[in-house]
């Protein structure tokens, strides 16, 4: 039995992708970036083949749901915090004068903080949450290039 598999990764050794990083690694920059273009190529070529092209498109959207999900929960923690401050202030904005002035301005710089922070949480955690989010069809498609490349159909048990 565990030579059988010993044979079958002998066969396919070229699959594996420390076998790449060794390969990689004595070839010059030039012929890396050659390489990485040609397979990028067939990779396209691939996705084409088992009419798989609207993968495409699904990064995008999901990138988009998150960032309007993440832009109208940040609207509705400024309207809660502004609510917060209104109550606590006993309707300051209502009298008008230096205060009601002070309390406008308190609440646009807060909501341009509470976007910024948007923008920069949006920046470091949304790759991850799109790879999170996408890994169940991440894996149907890994299934089908394989299923292309092998010849070895998986089931999904």
């Amino acid at each position: 039995m565990l030579s059988n598999w010993i044979a079958k990764v002998k066969n396919q050794i070229h699959y594996l992708p420390i076998f790449n990083v060794i390969m990689m690694k004595q070839l010059s920059p030039a012929d890396q970036l050659s390489m990485s273009a040609t397979n990028l190529f067939k990779a396209f070529d691939l996705i084409s083949r088992i009419r798989l092209n609207w993968i495409y498109l699904t990064p995008v959207a999901v990138y988009f749901i998150l960032f309007i999900t993440g832009f109208s929960l940040t609207n509705d923690l400024h309207e809660r915090l502004m609510a917060f401050l209104t109550s606590m202030t006993d309707s300051v904005a209502e009298e008008g004068g230096f205060l009601s002035f002070l309390f406008t301005a308190t609440s646009f710089l807060t909501w341009i903080i509470i976007k910024v922070v948007l923008f920069i949480l949006f920046g470091i955690f949304s790759g991850y949450l799109t790879l999170i989010v996408l890994a169940p069809l991440l894996t149907y498609v890994t299934e089908k290039a394989d299923a292309e490349l092998t010849g070895e159909k998986q089931s999904f048990n």
